[in-house]
């Protein structure tokens, strides 16, 4: 497929003082010329996080 983005299997872990926490786990999508793509979720599950790490936005 020829993709103008593609992501796949994205984990992000942050090291804190307690230990290791996985932002997120193995992350995987596509969009194609033309379509429309919307990421939707709970609180905290991991929208902006991946946003942020794909460098779509800025914080």
């Amino acid at each position: 497929m020829n993709y103008l983005l593609s992501v796949n299997n994205l984990a992000i872990d942050f090291k804190t003082t307690r230990g290791v926490h996985k932002a997120l786990h193995t992350v995987s999508f596509g969009v194609k010329r033309g379509e429309v793509f919307g990421v939707v979720g709970e609180t905290g599950c991991g929208k902006t996080i991946t946003g942020l790490s794909i460098r779509l936005y800025r914080k």
